[in-house]
């Protein structure tokens, strides 16, 4: 599912176990957008005897906006520092399969 030109897709795919291993990077499409994948894992959960979630945002967990905009916040601030460092380093950068990374040096 594409929900943002600057958010990963929402990929879910299933091996014959039931098992997902798969990552959507929203930080840089904002809070909303995470908060959007947050809503679908949350509707899909019931449907899992276990569904695991690890959220850097801290807000499946926590359900705090405020954490949630901390971690965003450092994110952003983070990768601002090392482009001012480094100023020829490249962030946002989309790999052919979608995927965004943080950034480049």
């Amino acid at each position: 599912m594409h929900l943002h030109d600057d958010c990963d897709t929402v990929c879910l795919e299933f091996d014959r176990e039931r098992y997902i291993q798969e990552f959507t990077k929203t930080q840089f499409a904002g809070i909303e957008y995470h908060l959007k994948v947050v809503d679908l894992l949350k509707a899909i959960q019931p449907f899992f005897r276990e569904l695991k979630v690890e959220d850097e945002g801290e807000f499946w967990e926590t359900g705090d906006r405020a954490i949630l905009t901390a971690h965003m916040d450092w994110a952003r601030k983070a990768i601002g520092d090392e482009i001012r460092k480094n100023p020829s380093a490249q962030f946002k950068v989309k790999t052919p399969d979608g995927k965004i990374i943080d950034l480049m040096t």
